[in-house]
């Protein structure tokens, strides 16, 4: 199984099955006296954890019952507090594996799941829990944005430069808009809140819209034509299981709008990236995220004979990706751009020796 590995001077690799014995990630190009700590990881993991409660110390709705406490071990590439510029691999064993809520649906290609494609392409069968194509995979990526982010504050810190600071908000869920500021669960409005219970209880889950904030980006992010800042992003956050759409700026409106319109320089519509390269404006972009599509509700499924049978996806799962899914987003966005940075880096010192 290729396509694993994402950047070309700063590269992540994921491993890890979702009901394996750990997940994790390793990191290669990172040089060597970035500070990172053992804190840095749990902070960022924690994020990515399912949320237990909410502000009125109720259950979440959201999340998964699955308790995992999803604690880090560095193996390697770490020593005393700071990178060694050689590869560094960190893992999170799974401590909460029940792949027996699975053996049920064995005979069946679970609806929006990636059960049948994975199975075709490398002639095996798929192991429980989606394997690569499970939500727990992304603990590699958090894990790896981790190192990114690190690696990007002492290159701003050196350079005497306000740091990369991300910012990701909630803008629609279930199909409903919202206004005022929601970075986690116990943000939601309580109408909303109330109204994605009724939907759990039936056995359902929901969708979201999240909107991505870079502030704080370099100038000269960006490779043309086939790596652009824009392209590259993209590619990084669609990769991103459950992720449908994403649009920087003005987006699809923008097909809409006069040349004028466009080109209005109070209104940002460009997203801060011009030909791909970043203009040092901050740069910001939506994400569509899909319903989750292990569900109760019952829902007509191929079997693997062909036929077509009904299936009820019981088990732990969330409701809706909204939160968790927002650290894995943002680590994705650290690891492009502490890649193009160390590109540009390269760049501007070949240019330097020239001049």
């Amino acid at each position: 199984m290729s396509g694993n590995i994402f950047g070309k001077l700063f590269t992540v690799t994921t491993f890890g099955e979702s009901h394996g014995v750990a997940i994790g990630a390793v990191i290669d190009g990172c040089p060597a006296n970035v500070p990172i700590l053992m804190e840095d990881f749990q902070k960022d993991l924690d994020r990515r954890s399912p949320t237990t409660c909410t502000n009125t110390n109720m259950k979440s709705v959201l999340s998964t019952t699955r308790k995992e406490k999803d604690e880090c071990k560095i193996l390697c590439g770490i020593y005393k507090g700071k990178t060694i510029g050689s590869p560094i691999a960190v893992i999170v064993e799974n401590k909460d594996v029940d792949p027996s809520c699975y053996e049920k649906f064995s005979n069946f290609y679970r609806p929006g799941h990636a059960d049948h494609t994975y199975e075709n392409k490398f002639n095996t069968e798929m192991p429980t829990g989606g394997a690569r194509a499970s939500g727990r995979e992304t603990i590699g990526r958090v894990i790896a944005g981790t190192v990114a982010k690190k690696l990007l504050e002492k290159n701003a810190k050196d350079k005497g430069v306000f740091p990369i600071t991300i910012k990701t908000r909630l803008k629609e869920i279930a199909g409903l808009h919202i206004d005022d500021p929601c970075h986690s669960e116990k943000d939601l409005p309580l109408d909303i809140s109330e109204k994605i219970k009724k939907i759990k209880m039936q056995g359902d889950s929901v969708g979201c819209v999240l909107e991505c904030i870079i502030e704080n980006p370099p100038c000269n992010l960006g490779e043309p034509v086939f790596s652009k800042l824009d392209a590259t992003l993209s590619q990084a956050v669609m990769s991103i299981g459950g992720v449908k759409g994403i649009e920087f700026g003005s987006g699809f409106a923008c097909s809409s709008l006069l040349g004028s319109e466009q080109n209005d320089i109070t209104k940002d519509f460009n997203a801060g990236i011009f030909g791909g390269i970043s203009d040092g404006n901050s740069v910001h972009f939506s994400v569509a995220v899909k319903p989750v599509p292990s569900i109760k509700k019952k829902q007509r499924a191929v079997k693997k004979d062909g036929s077509i049978g009904i299936i009820s996806i019981e088990g732990r799962h969330d409701v809706c990706l909204f939160p968790r899914i927002i650290p894995v987003i943002e680590a994705m966005c650290y690891i492009t751009l502490a890649d193009f940075t160390l590109l540009q880096m390269r760049c501007d010192a070949s240019r330097n020796c020239i001049d």
